[in-house]
């Protein structure tokens, strides 16, 4: 088949729009030319008429021509193909810059032509919508189910990364699958070609995980001497991961594992989420944290399901899965099988174990659990990496903890910050939160100096919450007192991280 070369006229300004401009005008010229040769068919009285199919290649020359647009962001960014391109200014198009579809509403009497290009029919508004086969006719006549699997697979860029839907006009077309439904980029895609941000991961409705940002850097996370010790394998990592993967042609390449698993292992409020979040800042990575809530799922499947969603997501791209409360979900097989739950359960970690050796990126399970290799799964544990153990933070890491926690004009009466820091068993977490509302109080009582009374008003809330007796604790006391603090009373008990 043969193909016509358009050339399109005026491109000239350089203008963040205008690549996308500048394409659906080429578009619009396919869209009257395609026409045109029905036409000339029809005149020939169904003569054989040859057909010529438009040349896609102006709409990558085009998108190259303007390296400042977000079209061209978007096309580097996804590494897309000219392909890829004309489908997505084509779904642009329709719905955006739809008066270009209206020479098919004009000529809809043409049943050849609707035929070949089908669509809805707005008679109201005088308006055509057209599917998804009208665009694969146009330009891929030859290869119309090839190409429909290619743009549908589950792999392609616009699929993974939630840029196209496909969507239906009419549920009756729903019977003749997506052959019949209109392609549709999501709003978040269509704001960002219009000059906004890039979508972040989890903008897609209901998406599992969502996006962990921070105000902080990571130097200003306060951690133990042995944290930033055992952090160091994992930064490395972080570091020269890009190197490491621009080398795949080196022989050492297979020798080294490239998908990384991590185990954040201390009590609650140490920093485990805080270092995440700051490290991947640091290094250019997105740091998404799993909501066990929705994956977790009394149906049979939806936990994969929810899962692998997750998973085909962050896949590849520059983000770390952070997993809280890992503990709950890699949990040991069960080798005696009772019941249907035992059975279920055992898939379930099957498919973790598959799933995240196969995972292309960096997860990182944080547990509260004090032996978390007594807890896991001996095959999971087998692809870790590294366990961090994150310390319960001592006097020294208490005291800067403490002189981080307020800024100007408010200030500590003197002498406080060394008591505070020497004689309470507490995290950054119950610092944060009780500081929190000691400067809310100070605010509504034009304080400004605060001393200790005031801040013990609100610790004991934190003791509180964790169960535990408010009262005076060095570091020195007695190991049951110690975890009595740290941890609450039920601790002592249950044999629970310190």
């Amino acid at each position: 088949m043969q193909t016509i070369n358009i050339q399109p006229e005026g491109i000239t300004t350089e203008d963040l729009s205008e690549a996308l401009k500048a394409c659906v005008d080429v578009l619009s010229m396919h869209i009257r030319y395609t026409i045109d040769q029905y036409s000339v068919e029809k005149e020939a009285n169904d003569q054989d008429v040859q057909f010529a199919t438009p040349d896609i290649d102006h709409f990558e020359a085009i998108t190259h021509q303007f390296p400042g647009s977000y079209l061209f962001q978007l096309d580097k960014k996804l590494n897309l193909n000219k392909d890829d391109l004309i489908l997505l200014i084509f779904a642009y198009a329709w719905e955006y810059k739809h008066e270009i579809f209206t020479p098919f509403f004009i000529s809809s009497d043409d049943i050849n032509l609707i035929n070949d290009f089908p669509g809805g029919l707005d008679q109201e508004k005088k308006r055509f919508t057209p599917f998804f086969r009208a665009f694969l006719n146009l330009y891929f006549p030859e290869a119309t189910e090839q190409m429909f699997l290619y743009f549908t697979s589950e792999d392609h860029p616009f699929i993974k990364n939630d840029v196209i839907s496909f969507e239906y006009l009419f549920s009756k077309d729903k019977i003749y699958g997506k052959m019949s439904s209109v392609i549709k980029i999501t709003e978040h895609f269509v704001v960002f070609l219009h000059g906004g941000k890039y979508p972040p991961l989890d903008s897609e409705i209901g998406f599992p995980a969502k996006l962990a940002t921070s105000s902080m850097e990571f130097d200003e996370v306060v951690l133990t001497n042995g944290t930033k010790e055992s952090l160091d394998p994992f930064i490395t990592w972080l570091r020269i991961q890009d190197k490491v993967k621009g080398q795949k042609e080196q022989p050492f390449y297979k020798k080294i594992k490239t998908n990384k698993m991590y185990v954040f292992a201390g009590p609650p409020g140490t920093g485990k989420t805080l270092t995440a979040t700051t490290l991947g800042k640091r290094y250019g990575l997105s740091t998404y944290t799993l909501d066990i809530s929705r994956v977790v799922s009394k149906y049979i499947g939806e936990f994969e399901k929810a899962m692998e969603r997750v998973f085909q997501k962050l896949d590849g791209q520059d983000a770390i899965l952070f997993i809280d409360e890992a503990d709950a979900l890699f949990t040991k097989r069960s080798e005696n099988i009772n019941d249907a739950k035992d059975k279920y359960s055992n898939q379930e970690m099957s498919y973790l174990l598959q799933r995240v050796e196969r995972f292309d990126g960096i997860v990182i399970l944080a547990t509260n659990v004090r032996d978390i290799r007594t807890h896991f799964d001996k095959a999971m544990l087998r692809r870790i990496s590294e366990i961090i153990e994150f310390g319960f933070p001592l006097q020294s890491e208490r005291l800067q903890l403490w002189s981080n926690a307020i800024t100007p004009p408010f200030n500590f009466k003197e002498g406080i910050l060394e008591k505070l820091s020497e004689e309470f068993q507490v995290t950054g977490a119950n610092i944060a939160s009780a500081m929190s509302n000691v400067i809310i109080e100070c605010i509504d009582k034009d304080i400004y100096e605060i001393d200790q009374t005031l801040i013990e008003k609100h610790l004991q809330k934190e003791y509180f919450k964790r169960d535990s007796k408010f009262g005076i604790c060095r570091d020195s006391a007695p190991a049951g007192l110690l975890m009595e603090q740290r941890l609450g009373r039920t601790a002592v008990h249950t044999g629970s991280r310190m």
